[in-house]
C-alpha cells in the first residue's frame, strides 16, 4: 500500500466553494484524483464547467454549482443540489474569501465589515448547512467527515495593509476551533493557512 492509498476518497463526495480557479479548483482536481466525486461552487460557470470537464476525464462525477456565497438562499440551494444530484456529503471546503490589501488609515467600516462577511460569516454559512448532511454521511463513526477552511498566514503574522484581511482570517482560525469543539469527535474540523501563492487573485493585487 503506497502513502497515498491512505488518503484514497473513493465513493465519497466533497463540495468546494470558490472552487472556479485559483486555490479552489486546484483542490477539488486534487480530491477528484484521490476518487472523490465534486460538486463546485462559485459564481463563474464558465470557470466552473472547465474545473468539472478535468474531473470527469479522470472517471470522477462532477456538478457544477452556480452560486453566490453572498446569498443564503444560493447557498442552501447548492447544497441540497448536491445531496440530490451526488447523494451525500462527506467533505466541505471553503474556499471562498478574499480581500484587497490597504493602509488602516484607508480602511472603512465597509472595508471592514466585507472582509469579515467573505472571510468569516460566508464559510461558516456554508458549513452549517452541511452539518446535518456530514452526520448522515459519517453514520456515527467517529471522524468520518470532515470540515476545511482556507484560512491565510497572515491571520497569524504582521503586514502592512492587512488590518481588515488579517483580522478575518485570525478570527476564523478561532471559529475553527471552536467548531472543532461543537461538533468533535464525529466531525473534524481543521483549517489551512496558505502564505502567498500566485493565483490569478494575487496577481491582480500584484498589479
Amino acid at each position: 500500500m503506497s502513502v497515498l492509498d491512505l488518503y484514497k476518497m473513493s465513493g465519497k463526495v466533497a463540495l468546494l466553494s470558490g472552487a472556479g480557479r485559483g486555490i479552489g479548483a486546484a483542490s477539488a482536481l486534487c480530491l477528484a484524483e484521490a476518487g472523490a466525486d465534486i460538486a463546485i461552487m462559485a459564481r463563474s460557470v464558465d470557470q466552473l464547467e472547465s474545473v468539472a470537464s478535468q474531473a470527469r476525464a479522470m472517471g470522477r462525477r462532477a456538478i457544477v454549482v452556480p452560486c453566490d456565497a453572498n446569498n443564503a438562499d444560493d447557498v442552501t440551494a447548492a447544497v441540497q443540489r448536491t445531496v440530490d444530484e451526488l447523494g451525500r456529503i462527506d467533505t466541505v471546503i471553503s474556499v471562498v474569501g478574499g480581500s484587497m490589501p490597504q493602509p488602516f488609515m484607508n480602511t472603512s467600516d465597509r472595508d471592514l465589515r466585507n472582509a469579515f462577511e467573505n472571510n468569516v460569516i460566508n464559510g461558516l454559512r456554508l458549513v452549517r448547512e452541511c452539518v446535518p448532511h456530514l452526520l448522515t454521511a459519517g453514520a456515527g463513526v467517529v471522524g468520518a467527515s470532515s470540515i476545511v477552511m482556507v484560512s491565510s498566514a497572515i491571520g497569524h503574522v504582521v503586514g502592512r495593509g492587512y488590518v481588515a484581511y488579517g483580522s478575518a482570517k485570525a478570527a476564523l482560525d478561532h471559529a475553527v476551533e471552536l467548531m472543532a469543539a461543537d461538533l468533535n469527535p464525529k466531525i473534524r474540523v481543521n483549517a489551512v493557512a496558505p502564505g502567498a501563492i500566485l493565483t490569478e487573485a494575487l496577481e491582480i493585487v500584484a498589479t
